[in-house]
């Protein structure tokens, strides 16, 4: 089913989408130019949605926004008395994701390789061996991304993980709790806000092995020892078979 300003590409195989992806966003050198951020979700079926929408779901979406809000406030109250007085908004809600606070931010990433990891990351964590993986990537172009209609995107900053995973965070700030939803209602655009790239969990093998032929795994995204944990359960998710 397609939604407005959302695309959905399939593909068998891994090599096929690597050969076909990027002129499949565009025509011409619009991820050297960093126009599109990706980010990889291991089930198909898994919403864009964020761990605090997703921890709230039960509480209706404006009280929830307001709920998110005074959270907000509480942890920056807290991060300029104890860590840093001075730091910006996004330093404080880069830090509030990445240190296990509930945010109503998404992780992305500007590159493609990064989200394919995590897509099939996540699948081998969940010891998924069917179905399929998804690999979203946003238009930094659109005029969607406008926090007046709700919606905004900002780099990741402050800590070594970040950098590592080249991040960058999406934030819902409206009363919309995924990034689908929010899609759907906007006024039509000449060009998607989303695309969706489907590929088999089957094809797990082929793209670990791709990745990490060019620098991309557990070990180089994760440079603490969760990256060590991460290769482990990966290494024998795929040892266990047959993917």
């Amino acid at each position: 089913m397609e939604f407005k300003n959302i695309r959905t590409v399939k593909h068998r195989s891994w090599t096929k989408f690597i050969a076909s992806f990027p002129l499949e966003l565009c025509d011409d050198n619009c991820l050297e130019n960093e126009r599109f951020l990706f980010r990889g979700q291991g089930d198909v079926n898994y919403k864009l949605i964020s761990s605090f929408d997703r921890q709230f779901e039960k509480t209706d979406i404006s009280e929830r926004v307001r709920k998110y809000q005074r959270v907000v406030k509480h942890f920056t109250r807290l991060y300029k008395e104890r860590v840093d007085q001075n730091a910006p908004p996004e330093v404080v809600l880069s830090a509030a994701q990445h240190y296990g606070l509930p945010t109503r931010l998404l992780d992305w990433s500007s590159n493609p390789f990064v989200a394919a990891y995590f897509a099939f990351s996540f699948a081998a964590l969940r010891n998924q061996r069917k179905g399929s993986v998804a690999i979203w990537s946003i238009d930094l172009r659109s005029k969607l991304i406008h926090e007046d209609l709700g919606l905004n995107v900002f780099k990741a900053r402050g800590n070594t993980r970040a950098s590592a995973q080249h991040g960058y965070f999406s934030n819902l700030t409206g009363l919309h709790d995924n990034l689908e939803d929010y899609a759907e209602d906007c006024q039509r655009q000449n060009q998607p806000l989303l695309t969706r790239f489907i590929l088999p969990v089957s094809e797990a093998r082929n793209a670990f092995s791709y990745l990490n032929s060019v620098g991309f795994n557990s070990f180089s995204l994760f440079p603490d020892t969760l990256g060590l944990a991460n290769g482990a359960l990966e290494a024998e998710w795929l040892e266990a078979g047959p993917i």
